[in-house]
């Protein structure tokens, strides 16, 4: 059973796969929210052969919905129009995947120093962020069901 992870985002959606067996999440692009993303993410689905997509679900420190979730729930409304019941949807908790990922892009020591990076150096060490959320967002739901598969 192959899965596709979702970090939807109002300009970037980062995306990931897992292994065939539905046990390891592997980052795999980044799209542009625009015009062509649902066109772009079904034909993953169809090269990839997944058939259960995990959406982060956005919610507030608290654990309540924000105004991100009903953006999400229309995407995956949008998704299921065109795919029916051929794909199972889940929704998987996404709160502080982006920063644990970002943490990880810098060292220990440049997280600790004063240093301040160009907005080009920022740039280059966290473009791959959102794939990575996407990546730690399917872990989670996969860890948190394996027993269950």
């Amino acid at each position: 059973m192959k899965y596709l992870g979702i970090d939807y985002g109002t300009k970037r959606i980062g995306l990931a796969v897992s292994d065939p067996l539905g046990t390891i999440a592997f980052p795999r692009e980044i799209l542009a929210n625009d015009g062509e993303l649902i066109k772009k993410i079904i034909r993953l689905i169809h090269d990839e052969g997944v058939t259960s997509v995990v959406v982060g679900k956005s919610l507030t420190l608290r654990g309540e919905e924000n105004l991100l979730q009903r953006k999400i729930d229309a995407f995956i409304n949008k998704l299921k129009e065109v795919l029916g019941d051929r794909v199972s949807f889940y929704l998987q908790d996404e709160r502080m995947s982006s920063h644990a990922v970002h943490m990880n892009f810098f060292t220990k020591e440049e997280k600790h120093s004063r240093k301040r990076f160009s907005q080009k150096e920022k740039d280059r060490k966290t473009r791959h962020i959102d794939a990575e959320a996407a990546a730690v967002i399917l872990q989670r739901f996969l860890d948190r069901n394996a027993s269950q598969f």
